[in-house]
């Protein structure tokens, strides 16, 4: 799989005036070249990697607002080849109308890589203190959390928490 091209192309050359284009420092480097070279090689031997927290991408279907903070979450993931591993632990989250039947998890809380193909796997959830068996399904760049009847969620305040781990093949 090649490196994603995008953030290179998006980059401005000088006209050798030192007043246009894209200025290099560290983190341009880093976003731009090493962080995608460490995806497609896996990081480092698979180790685990603490994804750090991005508020936007916790969401709903149907218009349904899904709060989680960055107390409530803990994700990881590990990186193997075309392999990855997320672990998923959140916490004291909240779920607002209106009400649909999908939680979404966005790539950039593991790696900012995509399923190759749908994935699935079990989550164990709490809802309002009442246990709601589910399951993960891993899909381009987004991991869908469903209740097993996949019914619609229920208002929770601070009461809706999401535990599970996922593997699947990357794009």
């Amino acid at each position: 799989m090649p490196i994603n091209r995008a953030p290179w192309n998006a980059l401005v050359d000088d006209d050798g005036s030192n007043l246009v284009g894209t200025i290099w420092n560290k983190d341009k480097i880093k976003t731009v070249l090493l962080d995608p070279i460490d995806v497609l090689v896996g990081g480092v031997g698979g180790a685990w990697t603490v994804a750090p927290y991005v508020a936007g991408a916790f969401t709903g279907s149907a218009g349904m607002v899904w709060t989680v903070e960055a107390g409530d979450v803990i994700i990881a993931y590990s990186l193997v080849n075309k392999t990855i591993t997320v672990a998923i632990a959140i916490n004291t989250s909240t779920v607002a109308a209106p009400l649909g039947n999908t939680l979404n998890i966005a790539s950039t809380m593991w790696g900012g890589v995509a399923a190759k193909r749908p994935a699935y796997g079990a989550v164990a959830m709490l809802v309002n203190g009442a246990a709601s068996p589910g399951f993960f399904q891993a899909s381009g760049a987004v991991i869908s959390v469903f209740k097993l009847d996949q019914s619609a969620y229920v208002a929770s305040t601070n009461a809706t928490f999401v535990y599970g781990t996922l593997t699947f093949e990357i794009a």
